[in-house]
């Protein structure tokens, strides 16, 4: 109840408040749980979110890696929960500027979508297309080019070519051809 009613703090901007009722949630959960739950990673999570938000970077960064290894320990090594909680943290690296950082969790989310959902998976797909990304911002275009080429294919035979996923990963292809005339 406690960590609903942060929601609310939250999506009133009352971060102060939203922080209190999630630490004392967290405390609970700890208690109760301990520290080592699923659950107890969720509220980690939580907090993390909320530090993100106020762009309270590096201590987003330690809750999101407390709850990510809580999640490691916990369940199958695949499991959809800790793509979420990968995601988060590659979206906190890349909030930063921290692309070096997010190369590693967006090449593991596109493993795991692999070997769990195949290589023709719409969630393949968008792993695809945000690694390519990093390598764009890396410099890496070739990679990149590779990357946006068979998150297009994907798209373009799941989701047909005028869909705006399908038109984005187009996009980004395009715009790599015009910046680098020749390859």
């Amino acid at each position: 109840m406690l960590n609903k009613m942060s929601f609310y703090a939250q999506d009133t901007g009352d971060y102060e408040t939203a922080i209190i009722l999630v630490r004392y949630a967290l405390r609970i959960i700890e208690e109760q749980l301990g520290p080592d739950h699923p659950n107890t990673a969720a509220i980690l999570n939580n907090l993390g979110v909320l530090y993100q938000e106020q762009e309270k970077f590096e201590e987003a960064e330690a809750l999101y890696l407390q709850a990510l290894t809580i999640i490691e320990n916990q369940l199958h090594a695949d499991n959809a929960l800790l793509v979420t909680r990968l995601k988060r943290l590659a979206q906190l690296y890349q909030k930063q500027g921290k692309i070096d950082q997010e190369l590693p969790v967006r090449q593991r989310i596109l493993s795991i979508h692999e070997n769990t959902r195949g290589l023709e998976h719409l969630d393949t797909a968008s792993s695809l297309h945000s690694l390519a990304d990093c390598y764009q911002e890396l410099g890496q275009r070739q990679r990149a080019r590779f990357h946006y080429e068979r998150a297009l294919h994907i798209r373009e035979r799941q989701l047909g070519s005028e869909h705006p996923d399908t038109r984005q990963s187009r996009l980004q292809i395009e715009k790599l051809l015009h910046d680098q005339p020749g390859e």
